[in-house]
């Protein structure tokens, strides 16, 4: 006995070390909403199913969030019922106009929800149609049509109101705090990756794995805190008053983390010369500005904690002062000890990324400290623009179009099934039918096995709740405990990354809700159990069918797809910059449009990443695809670097001289995009990459040539020296190269492929 228990605490106390806090905190959050909402609907005689349905739906993260979801919830439900009530009054006595009027409805709500700025309400808007029109004309409902209409929209609001008051007074949980740390995480790793840098030349050891490391982590984490900040504004005041100056704040400390790379890049070329290399490291005046730099990143971090309401730091604001100065003393202090002008050249460079880096930083210290300065004018917010879909000419073709039409087929469907055979509950058929169409036209797919899976477990835990637990039970205070338990899994695993699994939860909690159909007059009926498990599993079973049939979609060829458009963008860049120079106006909107386009691509790739199916084939596991989505990001933030270090050329004299060797250096990008984008879509192995080290060399000891040249004229030397550090990020694009190769060949994309047939 005691080696039992002693396996049960092991058991849990695993369990509960692997649960994720924020997710567990939300589901028993949600957990006691259910409860609560549903103790006071019984109270008042209303719909507790439609309040615990609400709740469940409606759960999000952040307090921001849910008060969101619950207004456009709110708005599309009430809006819902009033055209369904319309509807009923014009046609009450012809079924199939009235029928196809609805399907109508729905079709132009679905499609217009996809291309809306609020799509929950319209995907209620919707559910409400459905349920409001179809309820009362199919007669299930004891109340008139309109009494139902002011039931389903109280007991929504009740709903609500629950939900934000747990969330947001008993238990809040605002984003403005994870966006604090976030930004605090930033900052910090921020510094480390700036020493990390530094030390490489102190200490003769290149740190390639820590730095890495660390730029991975930035780099996934900068979107993100775009996200969060989206979500405080919406729950938090003064993130919300002060969204514009937080949104440059945000680009400011982008751009801080590419001016601490770049400088590491200059570092690295400057530790192939060994006299450059070895002067740096002995230098005080050096080592003694580095040190500056670092206790102002430190200052940074601190600085989050303080109020941002008052003018620069003092500290920030004296060496903003002195920094021409002390660079000046520090270019004497290392040229006095260097004149090899090849050396002296890739100096050039690194003092002016040194410049570029410190005169950032004291900005962004003024900046941090005034960024809620009231007396500090918003910039004019922009028009809101159109999404890409709404630009679009309408097709029957459309994506968008064939999503919306399968709500309409479902909801006639679903009609025909009931008039010609008498479904049982068919106002639930539609409903189960329905809701799957509208997540649907939210996602890029819905996997149709979700539906089949949550059928199981839902109904499985619905049937020994209304069987065997609840008739044990005398009142709602102690099925109360027992709900809470049951929920809880549901509830967090609705939190998931991965869709599949939080469609599995979110509806197994649906089909419990409404099999157990809690109320004043609770009774158990075996009859009645079966009819409300028939009229759900119809329109799940429709939903199925139609999701199976019309949407064929095969998540391992769209993950593929993107990954393949992603290289083919990087092919662009690297052609249409050839046309157009980074350092021109034209090349700048270049880089900004593809950046943009690199980065729908690796959004798209992560999302259909979290619905790939690892069971199909062994040799293909998730952290395989974790490892390709880490090396694609860290490509494209070296390419973003490499061609914004090309942009801030001032001459173009020089590199004119180059132009026959810098052409063969990007024919060889483009071959190598090319050879990438090629592979995968035929879903073959990436060949081996081109050396341009041959290149690198050459334009190298052309570079000697000048060496006249650059004795007389600091500007050549300093363009000179661009030119080796530009040169120098190369190894670091042909490194993430290969390891984007390396994780690619890691997956065998025909045996994927091979398993659907």
């Amino acid at each position: 006995m005691a080696q039992i228990k002693f396996t049960l605490s092991k058991g849990i106390k695993g369990i509960l070390e692997k649960l994720d806090p924020l997710s567990a905190q939300l589901a028993i959050k949600t957990c006691f909403a259910i409860v609560i909402g549903q103790a006071i609907a019984l109270w008042l005689g209303w719909s507790a199913t439609i309040v615990a349905i609400t709740v469940l739906m409606l759960q999000t993260r952040y307090l921001g969030s849910t008060l969101d979801k619950s207004i456009l919830r709110l708005a599309g439900g009430m809006g819902g019922a009033v055209v369904a009530l319309v509807v009923m009054a014009l046609f009450p006595q012809d079924r199939f106009l009235f029928i196809g009027t609805i399907a109508l409805l729905i079709i132009i709500g679905i499609y217009i929800q996809q291309g809306s700025r609020y799509p929950y309400a319209w995907l209620f808007g919707s559910v409400s149609l459905a349920i409001v029109a179809f309820l009362n004309i199919f007669e299930q409902n004891p109340y008139g049509t309109f009494e139902f209409a002011i039931l389903w929209a109280s007991s929504m609001a009740l709903g609500i109101v629950v939900l934000l008051l747990v969330h947001g007074i008993l238990w809040p949980n605002p984003a403005g705090k994870d966006f604090e740390k976030g930004m605090k995480s930033v900052l910090e790793n921020s510094r480390e990756l700036f020493s990390f840098k530094v030390r490489a030349i102190f200490e003769d050891r290149p740190y390639v794995q820590e730095t890495t490391t660390i730029e991975k982590g930035l780099i996934m984490l900068l979107p993100k805190l775009r996200t969060t900040l989206a979500t405080a504004t919406l729950d938090t005041g003064r993130f919300h008053n002060y969204q514009q100056q937080y949104n440059s704040l945000l680009d400011q400390l982008g751009t801080l983390v590419k001016l601490i790379v770049a400088f590491g890049e200059t570092i690295s070329v400057c530790r192939e010369s060994s006299l450059l290399k070895s002067t740096l490291a002995e230098s005080y005046s050096f080592r003694h500005e580095v040190n500056t730099l670092e206790n102002m990143l430190d200052e940074l971090v601190e600085a989050l904690t303080r109020d941002r309401n008052r003018t620069a730091n003092p500290a920030a604001t004296a060496y903003r002062n002195e920094i021409d100065e002390k660079i000046k003393l520090l270019v004497g202090d290392l040229k006095s000890h260097i004149h090899n002008v090849k050396e002296l050249s890739v100096l050039a460079a690194m003092i002016s990324e040194f410049k570029k880096l410190a005169y950032h930083i004291v900005n962004f210290h003024e900046f941090l400290a005034s960024v809620e300065n009231k007396k500090i004018k918003e910039s004019p917010k922009a028009s809101p623009q159109a999404l890409p879909e709404l630009q679009t000419s309408f097709s029957l073709k459309s994506l968008r179009f064939r999503k919306a039409a399968l709500g309409g087929i479902v909801v006639v469907m679903a009609c025909t099934l009931w008039i010609t055979t008498n479904w049982p509950y068919p106002f639930k058929m539609i409903a189960f039918a329905l809701v799957p169409m509208l997540i649907n036209a939210m996602v890029p797919w819905l996997p149709p096995r979700p539906l089949l899976k949550s059928l199981v477990f839902g109904s499985i835990v619905g049937f020994v709740l209304y069987f065997k637990i609840m008739p044990l039970l005398d009142g709602y205070m102690q099925l109360a405990p027992v709900l809470i338990i049951v929920f809880f899994p549901f509830c967090y695993f609705m939190n998931s990354p991965r869709p599949t699994t939080a469609a599995i939860s979110m509806f197994s909690g649906l089909w419990v809700i409404e099999l157990i159909s809690v109320s004043q007059s609770q009774s158990y009926s075996f009859t009645d159990f079966m009819n409300n498990f028939i009229g759900i599993s119809g329109g799940f079973g429709l939903a199925f069918v139609t999701l199976a049939i019309f949407s064929p979609h095969v998540p391992e060829k769209e993950f593929r797809k993107q990954l393949a458009l992603f290289f083919g963008t990087c092919e662009k860049i690297i052609k249409e910059l050839e046309e157009h120079k980074p350092w021109t106006p034209d090349g700048k909107s270049i880089l900004i449009s593809r950046n943009k386009e690199l980065i729908d691509h690796i959004k798209l790739c992560v999302l259909w990443s979290t619905m790939l199916n690892y069971d199909r084939v062994a040799s293909n596991d998730k952290n395989k695809v974790d490892s390709l989505l880490a090396a694609i990001e860290l490509l494209a933030f070296r390419l973003d670097l490499l061609e914004h270090a090309r942009g801030d050329f001032k001459d173009e004299s020089l590199i004119l001289s180059l132009k026959d060797k810098a052409k063969e250096l990007h024919q060889a990008g483009i071959e190598t995009f090319s050879s990438f984008k090629n592979s995968i879509s035929k879903g073959e192995h990436v060949p081996e990459l081109p050396d341009i080290s041959n290149l690198k060399n050459n334009i190298r000891a052309d570079l000697e040539e000048l060496r006249e040249q650059a004795k007389a004229d600091e500007n050549v030397r300093e363009l000179a020296g661009q030119v080796m550090v530009v040169l120098g990020f190369y190894p670091a694009l042909t490194e993430s190269l290969r390891e984007c190769r390396r994780t690619v060949n890691a997956l065998d994309w025909k045996a994927w492929d091979q398993a659907y047939f």
